[in-house]
Parts: structure tokens; sequence; C-alpha cells
């Protein structure tokens, strides 16, 4: 066994070096003297001044590097408080200069000593000679240099910084066969506790490739990385992480333990932390697909559970087996780093040119980061858009932390899209599978190995796209299996971050009007991809694409899966997606076109009704675009030419004033537009129509009917909890000053009051067993009948996404009734004729 003292360090050279220099130095006297007292001499201190090599080579590779600290604050606290000790790992001389560059940037100490390295190839000529010298003329009295931990007990007793690089091998995770040359840790321990106690940690990694390590490596990966993707990767700036700093009595656990377990202790510790820095940014391993796949066929859990379904159903083991399988054939994802960098590399080539790309700032990724270090992150975005799925993957991407692995509808699955966002991380789900609890199982199984792996995680809470413009009505079933996985897996905290996405021109906007229309929804198939190029012939001007971080949700797991707790989850969720929705020029003017019903709108009116909607809009603190935030007028007129282009509205000029015209069959285009951001003015919208049709100011009425229609339209909008409903009319009251305001606030929500007008005048002849698409297209015909009498004004409460939500309100309240079979949804009638038109009776009184 080796032994823990220390071996003697006696260089080759130098030490020849040293027996030449003392036989000259009587021969030229004052040439070869030192200063005195004689200290241990290093030459691995950080330079504050470097040779003309050094100045000529490293700032051009320093240049290219970026550096993110944890907590720069807490840095400076606790170089403030104590000496430093730096924890790296094969430390180099690029890293080591690379670190220095930043400690000198921050003000932070600079490293007196480093072991396992020797800078005197990047010192000034008269640094050299005095460095080589002191080195000589040591050796000359003591014949060998001392182990490192003298030179770090110097540094401690001057309270300066030193740099401790760790190698990590099999061997030296055993602290027995660990030497005190090797592993200054090990003499660390042994000095007094009194000199330790205000000593600080603080592990510095640097990141070259942002891949995790895998498996292994395809031929195509190989050949395909290094001669095509290898300009691209590799020239892309490398990466330093600052980790927050760690306290001696943090780091070496119980006091009285004994000396090699607080060794063993120090160092994984230290390990543990540079392992996290670098998870941070690229992620836990990668696995194939076979290996995920194959651990949810041997975890211990889910084979019981599917065991005991198979026994309950008299289906043997080895063909829930072969189901369980097929199922993970289709869902699993096959993450491939090389078609991540290559998608990201098109997304910026190609949508750049046809979108300003989003952007984040350095603040709220590094909270993201600070959240991944603590656990697993889901990341919940609203879904308005096919892009929705690489937007925020690309994001993160781009600033250098780990892609998560997205849920995907199963009808993307098609080759070759399917194949590329498998690859991409991609997993896909069926839409519909409540009656299959196989195939629940093995989707439970299958999250709770990616959370206990690590893997960062996207899933939309609507489950499929809007095709309203509204935040759809949230899912609970994507959001209770990852409660439930999290609790099977003894996974003690999910981190949801709710993620806004807000266009301004959406890439489906044109189907999902045909589909509110009436037109049944098309399968997607691999030509689609080639209509993208008709649409951006569409639109010249470049658009934008807002991303918004919502406030972290951090939910203990516990060992039940409450419903209760996962509604209320998602309403948060949903809350703080809503929040922060960009506003547009587009949506205001659009919101400004609709209120009215006239045939024209004039310019100078609809730019006084949108100053109106901004103004309330900058008095709730709403984020705005940045056109429409610097220049209001300006941005308003260029949505306006902008719906004109796109043949939405038509102009015409009248003694010297131009009027807008909207075609009828073009309000529902419009009518999308202006929901991405019609929840700011649900309230308002609602209590102005309340108070036009009552007159009534007094707060017991308002309070009545204003409840009473946010139970209505729950499904419609997600009305604020932040505020008491009284505190919120009174707010609203506040702003509400004449009555034209009144009068133009009150149009905002007419169309969704004509729309549950018409299904209420269809239930009053009851029907039976009608399925849901057939009813819908009924009501259609119902409301075009009644448009041309003159009974319905809005061609666009004829909205499908309107009487889908107005039917399931019904149903509610009992005035219709839902059943499903096969996976169609059937309606039946079977309220009386007085219960509806009690009913109708109410909404009329507002609407």
């Amino acid at each position: 066994m080796f032994s823990l003292v220390s071996l003697k360090h006696r260089p080759f050279l130098l030490t020849a070096l040293s027996k030449c220099v003392a036989l000259l130095r009587p021969l030229f006297p004052g040439k070869f003297l030192v200063p005195l007292p004689l200290e241990p001499p290093t030459d691995s201190a950080m330079l504050s001044e470097e040779n003309w090599i050094s100045r000529l080579l490293i700032p051009r590779f320093i240049s290219k590097v970026r550096f993110e600290c944890a907590d720069r604050d807490q840095l400076r606290n606790a170089a403030e408080r104590g000496p430093i000790i730096y924890i790296g790992k094969h430390t180099g001389h690029l890293e080591y200069h690379s670190y220095a560059h930043f400690f000198r940037h921050e003000q932070l100490p600079l490293a007196s000593y480093a072991n396992r390295l020797s800078l005197r190839r990047w010192m000034r000529a008269k640094d050299f000679w005095k460095t080589l010298l002191l080195q000589c003329r040591w050796l000359e009295e003591h014949d060998y240099f001392p182990a490192p931990i003298t030179y770090i007990r110097q540094t401690i007793a001057k309270k300066s910084a030193s740099f401790i690089s760790l190698e990590h091998a099999t061997l030296e995770d055993d602290v027995l066969f660990q030497l005190e040359s090797q592993n200054p840790l090990l003499g660390l321990l042994k000095l007094p506790a009194e000199e330790l106690h205000s000593v600080s940690f603080v592990p510095v990694d640097f990141i070259w490739d942002k891949h995790p390590d895998e498996h292994e490596k395809s031929l195509f990966e190989i050949v395909f990385r290094r001669f095509f993707l290898f300009w691209h990767q590799y020239r892309r700036p490398a990466l330093v992480r600052i980790a927050a700093p760690v306290s001696f009595d943090d780091a070496i656990g119980s006091r009285s333990a004994p000396f090699t377990e607080k060794t063993d202790h120090l160092r994984r510790h230290l390990l543990d932390a540079l392992r996290l820095e670098r998870r941070i940014v690229v992620g836990p391993r990668h696995r194939p697909k076979h290996w995920v796949i194959e651990r949810v066929l041997t975890d211990e859990r889910f084979c019981q559970e599917i065991t005991h379904y198979g026994v309950q159903h008299l289906i043997s083991s080895d063909d829930m087996m072969l189901l369980a399988t097929r199922y993970l054939q289709e869902m699993a994802a096959d993450v491939d780093d090389t078609i991540i960098d290559f998608s990201a590399h098109l997304f910026r080539l190609f949508l750049g040119r046809h979108y300003h790309l989003p952007q984040l700032p350095e603040e709220e990724m590094a909270k993201i980061k600070k959240l991944a270090a603590q656990g697993p992150i889901i990341f919940v975005p609203n879904h308005k858009s096919h892009l929705d799925y690489m937007i925020l993957s690309w994001i993160l991407h781009e600033h250098r932390l780990a892609v998560p692995l997205v849920a995907a509808g199963v009808n993307l699955a098609f080759w070759p899209v399917g194949a590329f966002l498998r690859k991409g991380g991609a997993y896909f789900i069926r839409r519909s599978f409540r009656d299959n609890q196989v195939y629940r199982l093995v989707l439970i199984a299958y999250l709770r190995i990616l959370l206990q792996e690590g893997y960062a995680q996207e899933f939309f809470i609507e489950g499929s796209r809007s095709r309203s413009g509204k935040l759809g009505e949230p899912r609970m079933g994507m959001l209770s299996y990852f409660l439930k996985a999290a609790a099977d897996g003894n996974v003690q905290q999910l981190t949801f971050i709710p993620v806004t996405i807000t266009y301004d021109h959406v890439l489906e906007q044109r189907s999902y009007v045909e589909e509110l229309e009436g037109r049944e929804k098309r399968t997607e198939k691999p030509k689609d991809v080639f209509k993208l190029a008709r649409f951006f012939r569409r639109y010249r001007e470049k658009g934008h694409i807002f991303l918004r971080m919502g406030e972290p949700i951090q939910t203990e797991i516990d060992d039940q899966e409450h419903r209760t707790k996962t509604e209320q989850l998602a309403q948060t969720i949903c809350h703080r997606i809503n929040r922060n929705v960009v506003v547009t020029a587009e949506a205001i003017t659009a919101t400004a076109l609709l209120s009215s019903t006239l045939p024209q709108v004039s310019q100078e009116d609809l730019l006084k009704k949108s100053e109106l909607l901004l103004s309330y809009l900058r008095r709730k603190q709403t984020s705005l675009s940045p056109a429409l935030e610097e220049k209001d007028s300006t941005s308003l007129l260029r949505a306006l030419r902008y719906f004109e282009s796109s043949r939405l509205i038509s102009m015409e000029e009248k003694d010297g004033q131009r009027f807008y015209h909207i075609p009828p069959n073009k309000r529902l285009a419009l009518d999308y537009i202006k929901n991405s951001s019609l929840h700011f003015f649900a309230s308002i919208g609602l209590l102005a129509k309340i108070i036009q049709q009552t007159g009534s100011f007094q707060l017991d009425d308002l309070r009545r009917s204003f409840s009473f229609f946010q139970d209505l339209f729950a499904r419609e909008f997600r009305f604020s909890t932040r505020l008491s409903v009284d505190q919120h009319i009174l707010q609203i009251l506040e702003f509400l000053g004449d009555e034209q305001s009144v009068a133009f606030f009150a149009t905002l929500l007419e169309n969704f009051g004509e729309s549950y007008h018409l299904v209420l005048a269809f239930l009053q002849h009851p029907f039976t067993m009608r399925e849901e698409k057939r009813l819908i297209a009924d009501l259609q015909r119902l409301g075009k009948q009644m448009m041309a009498h003159g009974q319905l004004v809005r061609p666009e409460a004829l909205s499908r996404s309107n009487l889908r939500n107005a039917m399931k309100t019904y149903v509610d309240k009992g005035l219709l009734s839902m059943e499903e079979i096969s996976g169609m949804k059937f309606y039946t009638a079977d309220a009386t004729t007085e219960t509806v038109q009690t009913f109708q009776a109410k909404l009329q009184k507002i609407f």
C-alpha cells in the first residue's frame, strides 16, 4: 500500500541548472543573488503581465470564450471573507489563462499557486529569470521542492488564492491509493482547523464541447460531424463556468468522521460540483433509444404493474411485453447531437431570413441554469404553431443549455419529419388513450425513467395547437402523468417553467381560419413542408417571434396524485403564460377594426381606439412589442398596411380621409389575430358591457353580473385571481371614464355573447345523440340564417372554437349532455324549453 507522506520532487533539469548556478555564483559576484528570506518558489501563479508571445496568441483565443458565473456577488463576498481555492479538472495552459482573464476582469484574487502547471514559458524575461534563480537557489539549499500543500498553506496564510487541479481516474477515486504530491486535498485536511475555517472552494470548469458523452456513435455521426460540422460546431465559443463558492465546513461534511472518510467526502463533493456545472450546460448523457426501451421494460415497478394488468385481463406476460415494446418503439425519442446542431444551424439560417428571432437576457438564462442544478425542469409553452417545437430548443441551444425532450403529437411521426424530430429530441404521444390502460402505464414508466435520468422536458399545456388565437383550455393528462411519474420515481421536486411564445404572423393562420369556418382538420403530410415557401412569399417583411419565460413553479412531489393539485397547477401555469403575452401592433389594430360592425371605419377612429387600448395595457404594465413601445402610430399604420397586403381589409380615400372596409368573410381571420391579446381586455370588456346594459354602477349589482359571466366564459378566458372580484371591479372603474370609453370596450366580447345566444337558440328544439362535428355544422347553418335576418351581426360569432366552448359550458350547466363513444363525442339536448329560455333571459340582459 502506498504511503500518504509526500514524495520529494527533484526535477532533473532544474537540479542540474542549480548546480551550474552554484558554480558560477563565486565567479560573477552580484549576478545570481536572490531576495531573502527565501520562500518556496512557484512558477504557476496567474500572471498580471505576460510576455509578447502570450500577448500575441492568448487574446485571440480568449476573445471567443464565453464566461458564466453562478453568483458574482457571493463569489466576491467569499473573496473578502478569506482565502479561495479554485477547483478544476484536467486544467491546461489555455484553460488556466482563460480563468485568469475572467478573474482579472471581475477583480477577483488571482491564484498564487496551481498544482500540475508551470507558466515560465509565458513570463516576461525579467520575471522568468527571477523565478528560475529562486528555484535554483531553493534546490541548492533543500535539494527538492516541497509538496503542493506547502504552497497552498502559504497562500492560505497570506489570504490569497490557489488553484487545485483534480485528476479524475478510477484509481484516484479511492483515497487510500493517492499521494499528497498528486492530491493536495490529502495534505489540506491535515492543516489546523482554525486555518481552514474561512477557506472557500470555487469549482471552475472549461467546457469545450457542449455535447454530453454518448455511449456509442454511428459511422454517419463520426463522418458527418468531423467533415461537415467541424467548422460550424467548433468555431463556436467555448464556455467557462464558475460555480458558487462552497465553504470548507460544508464541503468536508462531518468533522467527527475518520480522516480518510473526510478526504473522500471532500474530493467527491468537489468533483460532484464540477460534474453539476457541466451537466447544467450539456445535460445528462444521451442514452440511445434501445437503452431507454430496455430500461423501461426491466424497471421493477413497471414489470409489476404490467404483470398485474395481464393477470386481471388474462393476457400472458410475453404478449404484454410485446405490446409495451411496440408502444415504446412508437413513442421513444432517439436524440442525436448532430441532428440538433444541424437543425439549429438551419433554423437560424432559414427562419432568420423571415423572422426576427427571439432573444433572452443572460440574467434570465442564469436563473434557469440555477434551477437546472436543483432537479428536472419541465418547460410548458403555449402552442400556436409547429414552429413552437423548435423555438425554445433553439434558444436554449444558443445559450449553451441542454435541449429538452419534447412531447409531440403522434400525427407528426410521419416520414421524414417524424424521424428528424425524433433525432432532435421529440417523443410522440397519442392524442387519446383514455381507454388504453397499457399505453398509460408505458407512458408513465417512460416519463419516470426520463425524470430519473435528469432530462429537461417540454410539453404543451393545451395539448394541441390553438385554432382560435387564444390560449386553449389546459389538458390535465400530461401534467398528471408527470406528477405521477415523479412520485413513482422518488423525484422530490419538479420545476415547471411557463413559456409564452407570441407571433405577429402565424405560419398556419390560413388553415386555422378555414377550420374555424367549418373545414375538417387535414392530417399532416410530407408535402406540407413545401407549403412554407408560399407562406414566406406572402409576407415580404420580416415577422417577429417573442419568447418570454414566466416565473418558475417549484412543486414538491408527494406519494399521492391529487386531481385538485393538478388543476391548480394547470391554472397557475396558464395564468403565467397569459401574463407574459407580448401585445403586437397587429393584435391592437385587429381589435380596433372588429369593434365596429359598420361597413367602413375611418383611420382617425381606428387610431383613437387603438390609443385607448394601449393606455389600458400600459396601466396594467403589459408587455408591448418593441416597435409598439417606441412608435405607436407608426406601428399601427404598418399593421394596417400589412392587413391590406394580406387582403384582409381594403382602403379608400374620401375627402382627404382614409377609410377601411372589412369584408365579412375576412372578419374571422382578423378575429384570430385579435384573440392573441384579447384576454387582457376580457374583464374590462365584460364590465363595460354590464354597465352599458344595466346603467348601474352599484358594486353589488356589478359583482353579481360580473361573477355570473366570469363563470359562463370560464372556457374562453382565464380571469385573474390575484385580486378579489371587488378589487378587480374597482380598478377597472377607475379607468372607465366617459360613456364613449364604456361603449367602445363593451364591443370587445360581443361575438362571444352572440355565439352563446346561437347555441341557446338551437337548444330550444330538443334533439338526441348528435355527433359533435355534425352539431357544430348545424349550428353554423342556423347562424347564417340568423345573420340573414339580422339576429346576429358578427360573422366571427360562428367560429367553431366559440361554438364548441359554448356547448361544453352548457353541458356543465345541465342544458346539454355529452357521451363519448369510440373516441367520438355525442351531444343530447334534454333540457326543457322553459329551462333554456330562463337561461337565455339571463344572457339577454347583458348580451
